[in-house]
């Protein structure tokens, strides 16, 4: 068996454990919670424009782009990238403080906010999709 999902599954792991560090402290000490919260918002959008960057990079290498395109696409992307990041913030925040504001568990809020949060990040990125694929060119020539 090659070593290559063991290191994902590894990365997996890290990954649940320090978004569940995350909401243990900002659970137990709000302000460093919402601190590290931003640190990781932001560590994450950084590789996400990271891998946006190499991405275009190496098509406007390979020729199938000019680089004026692939400057553009890389514009495009970043700009849909914070744009669903902060309506899916923003929607999913207001959405499930209406859906929890009656319930009376904290876990039961807990749970039902995670999964309202989900389903509308989950819909505003395909809307965000669906809405800049018009936009940037891909290699099939659109």
């Amino acid at each position: 068996m090659p070593a290559l999902p063991f290191k994902h599954s590894i990365l997996i792991v890290l990954s649940v454990l320090l978004i569940f560090s995350l909401f243990i402290t900002s659970w137990r000490i709000p302000s460093v919670g919402m601190a590290l919260g931003l640190i990781f918002l932001l560590f994450s959008l950084i590789a996400t424009g990271y891998t946006i960057i190499q991405k275009n990079r190496k098509a406007c290498q390979q020729g199938k782009f000019p680089l004026s395109v692939s400057i553009k696409n890389t514009c495009l992307e970043i700009a849909a990238i914070l744009l669903a990041m902060i309506l899916s913030g923003l929607a999913g925040r207001y959405l499930s403080g209406i859906a929890t504001s009656n319930m009376s568990g904290h876990l039961v809020k807990l749970t039902t906010g995670i999964g309202i949060g989900i389903l509308v990040g989950w819909a505003i990125g395909l809307f965000i999709r669906l809405a800049s694929s018009r936009f940037i060119r891909t290699s099939s020539g659109r």
